[in-house]
């Protein structure tokens, strides 16, 4: 075959992959994570397998720095070059924390199959008998949750079975839907990026940090609901944002399944609601003239939206009289992670050196300076790069630089975010009113997050899995602060000096991210 038909051949195949990225992101999932679970099938063990996967992704990096050489002239290519090249990167920092982590090892509330609460058993409950749970659903630990997350997970497992995959790897392989949900925020977040107009340095920055962050690392490897509620909140949010540049039908609808589907996934997902809301208000006033289809198309959207998301709460409280929002207790005072008894103003307001003494969540022990993390603040920080389950002992020595570095520069990186989600907001624009809406997404998370906390007043609940969309938020706009610090006039040293910054915090948390969890792998080995 001649080269120009290759070309040819190459050009169409990738244009099939940009007009269908999910298709493409949940087939290479779901075949690599078989694969993966299922490795004895390419006679190689388990660590040759690792080693492959590691040699295929060096080689890929340094073809396409060659390739960005070569090219250095060309600035479209170079970035298609390079995002390509942060999808690929983020793809494999994820399978391979799939790969790594069974599922029974950092996750939420899963607990096993075979068993008779938590996630899990939620999931074999449909599996096994077609039906969603009979009963009371505040009785069983976790079935209280809406069920998209745990029919969809069933399903799944029934297709992998019927196709002959023992039941045990259909259980695991359900890390290939999350690994899928975790991969397509990726790409939401690209998506919203180029809505903002990002290009060049500043597109591949923002995106970077969602690609590396651990939170959607390990979230990819949590057979939970979070991930896919998360997924659908993002996107509901995107189509919305779509929805104040073109009010059409598809618009309207795509946003009310998406936010529907994420409220049938995990209640949490109505987050985006109030930002949503504000998109819808200043729509109605931007397209005033047409005043009459866009209340129509609002009031189609509430008709599929709210029996969508509400319809399993409705069922409970009916049959159940459970409560609108329902959380089990854990116990009050009696629990071993209460921090209740501690003063509002020293869980807000404490940060004592002490606590940042480990960069790991604390959760007590027999050291003479252990104690149980309090502080909201400190809490999601830590929780965000290690979740709640990792520990000091796999980074023993020399090793624990690696996650302290990538802790102080994760902080670092969080204080840029923030003071650029304030600085936009002041940027006179076309953008100003989406600007403000996700502004409103933002402040909405952190408003339910510091009032969960309080509400219940235990270490498990300063869980940033709870608010994983503000990292993304927070990576929308720094990726704007740096498109805008680049427009600015070179004779402007302060822009270009905090562009510098932002650039070198990113490759350096980019860098100890990968570092931290390959000691963490090789530690489980």
């Amino acid at each position: 075959m001649k080269k120009s038909k290759i070309y040819a051949l190459a050009a169409a195949e990738w244009q099939a992959v940009r007009e269908h990225p999910y298709i493409a992101v949940f087939l290479l999932c779901a075949v690599l994570t078989f694969t993966g679970y299922n490795y004895s099938v390419l006679e190689i063990s388990h660590i040759e397998l690792l080693f492959l996967i590691l040699a295929l992704l060096a080689a890929a990096a340094v073809a396409m720095i060659y390739f960005l050489l070569r090219h250095k002239n060309i600035p479209a290519l170079r970035e298609k070059a390079a995002l390509l090249l942060v999808f690929a990167e983020g793809f494999v920092f994820r399978f391979m924390y799939v790969l790594e982590t069974p599922i029974t090892l950092r996750q939420n509330d899963v607990h096993n199959f075979g068993g008779t609460s938590g996630h899990a058993a939620y999931i074999e409950y449909i599996y096994k008998n077609f039906s969603l749970p009979k009963g009371d659903p505040t009785a069983t630990w976790q079935f209280y949750h809406p069920p998209v997350h745990h029919i969809i997970s069933a399903a799944w497992m029934r297709v992998l079975t019927f196709l002959g995959v023992p039941y045990k790897s259909a259980c695991e392989n359900i890390q290939a839907l999350t690994l899928f949900y975790s991969c397509c925020c990726l790409i939401l977040t690209y998506k919203i990026l180029r809505y903002f107009g990002l290009k060049g340095k500043p597109i591949v920055c923002a995106l970077s940090i969602v690609a590396f962050h651990p939170s959607m690392v390990i979230m990819s490897g949590s057979i939970n609901n979070d991930i896919l509620s998360i997924t659908f909140a993002i996107a509901a949010l995107y189509k919305a944002l779509l929805w104040y540049r073109e009010p059409n039908m598809n618009n309207t609808l795509e946003t009310a399944l998406l936010i529907g589907l994420g409220m049938s996934t995990k209640l949490s997902a109505a987050l985006v609601a109030p930002a949503i809301a504000v998109i819808f208000l200043c729509g109605m006033y931007k397209y005033r003239s047409d005043i009459i289809n866009i209340l129509g198309r609002l009031v189609i959207f509430a008709f599929v939206c709210f029996p969508l998301g509400l319809w399993w709460s409705i069922k409970c409280f009916v049959q159940y009289r459970m409560p609108f929002g329902y959380v089990p207790d854990l116990g009050g005072s009696k629990s071993f992670q209460y921090v209740g008894n501690i003063p509002t103003a020293k869980r807000l307001f404490d940060f004592s050196l002490f606590q940042f003494e480990n960069v790991f969540e604390q959760w007590g022990g027999s050291a003479s300076n252990s104690y149980y993390e309090y502080n909201p603040t400190i809490a999601f920080l830590k929780n965000s790069l290690f979740g709640e389950h990792m520990s000091s002992k796999p980074f023993s020595g020399i090793k624990y630089a690696a996650p302290q570095t990538l802790f102080y520069v994760a902080l670092l990186l969080a204080v840029i975010s923030f003071v650029s989600l304030i600085a936009v907001q002041f940027i006179k624009g076309k953008n100003r009113m989406p600007h403000l809406a996700l502004l409103v997404a933002h402040a909405t998370y952190m408003i339910s997050y510091y009032r969960f906390c309080f509400s219940f007043p235990y270490t498990c609940t300063m869980n940033f899995r709870y608010i994983i969309p503000t990292m993304v938020i927070g990576a929308v706009f720094m990726g704007i602060m740096l498109q805008k610090a680049k427009n600015a006039p070179k004779r402007n040293a302060a822009a270009q000096y905090c562009n510098a910054l932002t650039y070198t915090t990113a490759a350096i948390y980019c860098i100890f991210s990968w570092l931290t969890y390959c000691f963490l792998f090789a530690a489980q080995m």
